[in-house]
């Protein structure tokens, strides 16, 4: 009789595609938690978005705003970039920023390059960027 090696039990739990996911939002605190579990992440001055990427069968990729509109088309460049993600499927929280010349980024560019109405392709010399803080869901079904 042969050896039949048993199933290892799951790790994950699949689950429906979640769909838009209320963020975290920043909470104002009069001093600055200390200590080895606490991380600070870099605040970056953009739009605040998640961009969904839904499984490559279906073939979408959509970009929403903190408060769940839908601005895809506003950010098609970032929707279309968004394919080069190794995952067939994740929801990724970040923020679409124009990056300046001193490090910081530069909200005044952004909106410079809404008014002008040229959605996410380059303000003057700078490229519009998206940098992730969070991958919220990956490999969803």
């Amino acid at each position: 009789m042969a050896f039949q090696r048993k199933k290892a039990a799951a790790i994950a739990v699949k689950a429906p595609f979640p769909g838009f996911v209320e963020p975290t939002l920043a909470t104002s605190v009069e001093k600055v938690p200390s200590g080895e579990r606490w991380i600070h992440e870099i605040k970056f001055d953009g739009y605040r978005v998640q961009v969904h990427l839904v499984n490559k069968a279906v073939k979408a990729v959509k970009v929403f705003t903190r408060r769940g509109n839908d601005w895809t088309k506003r950010f098609r460049k970032i929707a279309d970039d968004a394919w080069h993600i190794a995952a067939g499927s994740a929801i990724v929280d970040g923020e679409v920023v124009v990056p300046s010349g001193n490090g910081t980024t530069d909200f005044s560019d952004l909106l410079q390059n809404e008014l002008k109405g040229n959605r996410a392709r380059s303000c003057w010399s700078r490229s519009i960027c998206f940098t992730s803080t969070a991958t919220i869901c990956e490999a969803c079904r």
